[in-house]
C-alpha cells in the first residue's frame, strides 16, 4: 500500500525590496507541498503561528479549492495564525502557499525572526518546513575579530595580498619600541 508523502515539502522566505531586513520591510513566505510517493494527498492541511517579531500578516495566495481560515494580523501574542484546509496535492506534483509580514518597528539589530510551517496529512507523511532564519538590520550587527592587513613598500596598508614579493622591510614605531617587517 502506498501513501502520499509530503515529507519533502520547503518553505522560503524573500525580503520583498531585497537587502537587510529592517523594520517594516514586507516578508514574503512560500510553503511549497511537494507530494513524492506517486499518489494524490487530499484533505491536507497547513498550519503556521506568526512568529513573534511580525506584523501585517496578510495570506496572498491558497491552491486553489482550499479553504483559507487564517486569523489575526501579528506574530505571537496578536494571533496571526494561518491556517489552510482541503488542500490537493497532485501525485508527484506540488502547490503553494504564499503570505507575507512586516518586520515589527521595534526590533533591533541582530534580532531573529524564525518561523515552520506544520504539514498535516491525514493519509499520509506530512511534514513540519521551516523557512531559514531572518536577522533584522543584519548589516547593522557589530562585528569583531581579526583582519590581516598587508604592509606595502610605500607604507601603506590593505586588505589585498601583494602580487609581487615585497622589496625591503618596513620600520613600524610603536610605544618607543621599532619593529621590522
Amino acid at each position: 500500500i502506498v501513501h502520499p508523502d509530503l515529507s519533502t515539502s520547503t518553505k522560503d522566505v524573500v525580503d520583498t525590496n531585497g537587502g537587510d531586513a529592517n523594520p517594516g520591510d514586507t516578508l514574503e513566505y512560500t510553503v511549497t507541498l511537494k507530494e513524492n510517493a506517486g499518489v494524490v494527498a487530499d484533505n491536507v492541511s497547513v498550519t503556521d503561528n506568526m512568529p513573534a517579531g511580525v506584523t501585517g500578516f496578510t495570506v496572498v495566495s491558497t491552491p486553489s479549492g482550499s479553504t483559507d481560515s487564517s486569523t489575526g494580523t501579528g506574530g505571537a501574542n496578536s494571533t496571526g495564525y494561518l491556517d489552510v484546509t482541503g488542500i490537493s496535492v497532485p501525485a508527484n506534483g506540488s502547490v503553494t502557499i504564499t503570505y507575507t509580514v512586516n518586520v515589527a518597528s521595534g526590533d533591533a539589530p541582530g534580532y531573529t525572526i524564525d518561523n515552520t510551517a506544520t504539514v498535516t496529512n491525514p493519509t499520509g507523511t506530512g511534514a513540519t518546513p521551516a523557512a531559514p532564519t531572518i536577522t533584522v538590520s543584519q548589516s547593522q550587527i557589530p562585528a569583531s575579530g581579526n583582519k590581516i592587513l598587508y604592509v606595502y613598500d610605500n607604507l601603506t596598508l590593505t586588505r589585498t595580498p601583494q602580487t609581487g614579493t615585497g622589496v625591503g622591510a618596513v620600520s613600524i614605531n610603536s610605544q618607543g619600541a621599532t619593529q621590522d617587517w
